[in-house]
């Protein structure tokens, strides 16, 4: 049955010419048959792929490439520099032929230096796949007188890791060097950082010190006249601009902490701008604000703005503050 494969009817009158083709497309035992009859000499052509080059050691007297060019399964793409040694490796037959032949068809135009890598290039580097798996471990319990350790040392995986290893060691030597060299200041750059990080010190401290002067009630007071618009910000939120309505001297309990550091409260009454969807979004933080402490900060250079606590009603409401 197996003479009537389409196969087998279009190989036949090719063989008989001495003709071969051979792929992975082919029948098994249809490739071994081209195989035994190139061997022999019986073929005095044969269309093959790279494989047939690649893994089988059958020299040839002329070695043709019809095109520079091959499809890796994605796209068309040069031959590399292993895959044309490899296969133009072949032509020369050792006792044969004095020399072997090597024919290149330039069916486009070629880059002169990809054509340099192509033809002077070095073949692909061969690494080894070497897997120790659970399967095999369990193999080789059951054969006695077998270690694995034994079978990873002796495994060509492993000898290509002991020969990389002086090169990896300088590289990481050199890493070293250079991680060293790059974070390796001057002593002018390391007396430059310590008066910048000083400096900075001193301007935070700075601007502490001015913003606790410009809350203090006694420089805040004089301010604090009915119409006064107050930027409104506590808990870095900015609540914007309300207006002053009415302020008030709270009274503090003498075991209070504020009472025992000499603190004076002040009632803001300031009227805000709120929105609707501000209600349900600012209600934890308003519940959170009022009847905290806030802080004050003077528009137009001296004039205070305070902290304020409020709960939204409308599109307006009037807040409660307090100033320390």
């Amino acid at each position: 049955s197996d003479k009537t494969l389409p196969q087998i009817h279009r190989m036949v009158p090719l063989l008989k010419r001495g003709i071969g083709i051979h792929h992975g497309g082919l029948l098994p035992i249809l490739k071994e048959l081209i195989e035994i009859l190139f061997q022999e000499g019986l073929l005095k052509a044969l269309f093959a792929t790279e494989t047939f080059a690649m893994g089988l050691n059958m020299p040839a007297k002329t070695v043709v490439f019809t095109n520079v060019q091959k499809f890796d399964g994605t796209d068309f793409r040069l031959v590399s520099g292993g895959e044309y040694i490899q296969m133009s490796g072949r032509a020369g037959r050792r006792g044969l032929d004095k020399r072997g032949i090597v024919i290149l068809m330039m069916n486009e135009g070629l880059d002169p230096v990809k054509a340099k890598e192509m033809i002077k290039g070095h073949s692909d580097p061969l690494n080894s796949s070497f897997h120790l798996g659970y399967n095999m471990i369990l193999n080789l319990m059951r054969v006695e007188g077998t270690d694995p350790q034994s079978l990873m040392q002796q495994s060509f995986r492993q000898y290509q890791q002991t020969q990389a290893l002086p090169r990896l060691q300088e590289d990481l030597s050199k890493l070293k060097k250079d991680k060293e060299d790059k974070f390796q200041f001057q002593a002018e750059e390391f007396k430059a950082i310590s008066e910048y990080h000083h400096l900075k010190s001193q301007h935070a401290k700075t601007a502490s010190a001015i913003r606790a002067v410009l809350t203090d009630p006694v420089n805040a007071l004089p301010f604090l006249n009915p119409g006064r618009l107050l930027q409104i910000e506590h808990l870095n939120i900015n609540w914007g601009w309300g207006v002053l309505i009415n302020f008030r001297k709270k009274t503090v309990p003498k075991t209070s902490p504020a009472a025992s550091a000499g603190e004076k409260l002040y009632i803001l009454d300031v009227l805000l701008a709120c929105s609707m969807a501000g209600d349900k979004s600012n209600s934890s933080s308003m519940s959170s604000i009022k009847n905290s402490k806030k802080r004050n900060r003077s528009n137009r250079g001296r004039e205070p703005s305070s902290s304020s606590s409020s709960h939204h009603s409308s599109s307006s409401s009037s807040s409660s503050s307090r100033i320390s």
